[in-house]
């Protein structure tokens, strides 16, 4: 994984595959008017793992209250749902 510097700014984290995902999911919540909930893109899913590794060593992980993660299942329902 691209070493990158992961910060903390919303006590409510969703962790995004790809950049279609990180530039929608700020646009909607804006829309929705959802506060504190901070867009994350972990770049693909073979990077995940080390991204939650990465995320729970921040220092500032103890803030975070919730953390939703959004998958593209562009191999199928079954394939994402398995991974």
């Amino acid at each position: 994984m691209q070493q990158r510097t992961i910060k903390i700014d919303s006590p409510k984290q969703l962790l995004v595959e790809g950049t279609d995902e990180e530039l929608l999911f700020p646009r909607l919540i804006q829309h929705l008017e959802i506060e504190s909930l901070q867009v994350q893109n972990y770049r693909g899913k073979n990077n995940l793992r080390d991204f939650l590794r990465d995320l729970v060593d921040v220092v500032s992980f103890d803030s975070v209250e919730s953390i939703g993660i959004v998958q593209d299942a562009d191999g199928g329902a079954q394939s994402a749902l398995q991974s």
